[in-house]
């Protein structure tokens, strides 16, 4: 029987050898079809696509313009969009201002918005014109903020014997932006009474910044406002807020970063708000060569600052001379004998270093040079994504997940 199955077992093989080479009469022509059709499915099996296991589209961002809305149209199969983290302010900074901040345990944010800056710098203006466009907000020179919070230099920092009549019992503002007026201009307009000549707001003052010049006698109100002006907005700076320039800035973008955008009415109120509202009476506008013979190194800080806020000028700082006398805050144009540290016709060796001496514009968009660091919350922790992000994201931020110093979004 084996021996049987062994010859049955040859006679296939030999018919199957007989077949594949050619014995049996089998149509060429279909042995290729059959051939392309084998290599085809193997192909395929190999060399096939990765594709998705499900449809997945990243979601169209809605960037609240800043005046406009922005729709992503990138399609992607990536089920992610990463935030990159920025340093938040440190929680003494935070602690010292008047900005709400659950990580650093500030007390409760009672209103949506605070602008601030330093004295004049239209700081009353604005809360003029948010009033026009539908905002309920307060200045430094009434009792409390009103229902969509204050416009203020004062309340820049925390303060309980604060300077003026507005209080805010300790309670903060959720969202702080900083506003700036070309400093020659601030600077100029600083000199104008009262500003600086207040025993009591010189005292404030103290309590907050250096203002080493203030406990000179008989000192000189312009060197006084410089080291004002500086030191102010170097505080404000270190605050990491969004910044912009009331020359340029669309009001509905205000409206939009402090989360009001709801609140914002097209139709103007028919109160038309000058741009000369709340101008006084003071000297004619410094120039940089002005402000150099009053005090080169504060001079230098206030030229750097006033560049990355976006200012430009017709003059290099380097090519500058001190003048033969000092110039003041007296209208009339009168002058103090030269200042030592500034001897007429030299140009003076500053004393700050590494301070920066880039001069190039900043990129500014729609009058806005920073959109900021914004605290946000995601799964229990707080976080600090960019501005411009947080006006992309803060819809889908329940989606995120925090990852290294990235935050997921699906």
């Amino acid at each position: 029987m084996i021996a049987s199955k062994r010859r049955q077992g040859t006679l296939f093989c030999s018919r199957a050898t007989g077949i594949l080479s050619g014995n049996a009469k089998l149509d060429t022509k279909l042995v290729l079809v059959a051939g392309v059709i084998l290599a085809a499915v193997v192909g395929f099996a190999v060399f096939r696509p990765t594709l998705p296991t499900r449809s997945v589209m990243s979601k169209p961002l809605v960037t609240r313009g800043l005046g406009e809305l922005l729709f992503s149209s990138k399609t992607s199969y990536e089920s992610s969009w990463v935030i990159e983290t920025c340093e938040l302010p440190s929680c003494d900074l935070v602690l010292q201002s008047r900005m709400y901040s659950k990580r650093c345990k500030t007390e409760e944010a009672k209103w949506p918005l605070l602008v601030t800056g330093t004295p004049r710098s239209a700081t009353q203006y604005i809360a003029k014109e948010l009033s026009a466009y539908g905002l309920e907000i307060a200045n430094d020179w009434v009792p409390r903020p009103s229902a969509d919070g204050t416009s203020s230099w004062i309340f820049a920092v925390e303060d309980e014997e604060s300077f003026g009549p507005e209080k805010a019992d300790g309670y903060k503002f959720r969202q702080v932006l900083h506003q700036l007026r070309q400093p020659l201009a601030s600077l100029s307009s600083i000199c104008a009474p009262p500003e600086l000549d207040r025993h009591e707001q010189i005292a404030f003052l103290r309590r907050h910044i250096s203002l080493n010049s203030s406990y000179v006698k008989d000192n000189n109100k312009a060197l006084l406002g410089l080291e004002f002006w500086v030191e102010w907005h170097e505080f404000l700076d270190k605050l990491n807020l969004p910044t912009y320039q009331i020359e340029t800035v669309e009001i509905h973008d205000i409206f939009v970063m402090a989360g009001l955008d709801h609140r914002y009415n097209k139709t103007k109120s028919t109160k038309e708000v000058a741009k000369t509202w709340n101008n006084r009476e003071h000297r004619a506008q410094f120039t940089w060569q002005q402000l150099l013979t009053v005090d080169p190194d504060l001079a230098y800080r206030a030229w750097t600052m006033a560049h990355r806020y976006g200012y430009t000028y017709d003059v290099e700082f380097a090519d500058l001379t001190c003048l033969e006398s000092t110039p003041t805050c007296d209208p009339d144009g009168g002058t103090l004998e030269a200042n030592a540290r500034c001897p007429p016709g030299s140009k003076p060796q500053l004393q700050i270093a590494d301070f920066g001496t880039t001069t190039e514009p900043v990129e500014i968009e729609n009058g806005w040079i920073s959109r900021g660091c914004i605290e946000v919350e995601i799964a229990g922790m707080q976080f600090g994504i960019p501005g411009e992000e947080f006006l992309r994201s803060r819809d889908l931020l329940e989606t995120c997940t925090p990852r290294d110093d990235k935050i997921i979004c699906a």
